[in-house]
């Protein structure tokens, strides 16, 4: 398995006051994930894994095909953008990944998903 970084990811998290519920410790994430494909070879997203982190501790290890059910192919120089959510259960959260691509000459390929953070600021206490 090759790692390689001609493959960009980049994560935008945005708290969704609308679906937490502070009192109960459930605060309520969604990010959109960008890839772009800067190889010359066309590539295939086949797995993700996620760490989900709050206050610390890590919560969740989600591993699947694809993601939100596609496997999409990039060509060089392609973009493809998804949005998913996640819960974290403090004010303090985090996630970090990775990506398993396959690329056309028959290797497979990780991608770091760097880590981001998912802070809840309480928009009424800032001066």
């Amino acid at each position: 398995m090759e790692s390689n970084f001609d493959i960009e990811v980049l994560a935008e998290p945005k708290f969704v006051p609308g679906k937490s519920n502070l009192d109960k410790n459930s605060y309520v994430y969604a990010y959109t994930v960008s890839i772009k494909n800067n190889s010359d070879q066309v590539v295939q997203l086949l797995n993700r894994h996620w760490r989900i982190y709050s206050a610390g501790i890590q919560i969740a290890d989600v591993k699947g095909e694809g993601v939100i059910g596609e496997k999409p192919v990039l060509n060089p120089g392609q973009e493809y953008s998804y949005s998913s959510w996640t819960v974290v259960r403090d004010i303090v959260g985090e996630m970090k990944g990775q990506y398993t691509f396959y690329r056309e000459d028959g290797k497979f390929l990780d991608v770091s998903v760097p880590a981001f953070q998912l802070l809840y600021i309480d928009e009424s206490r800032v001066h």
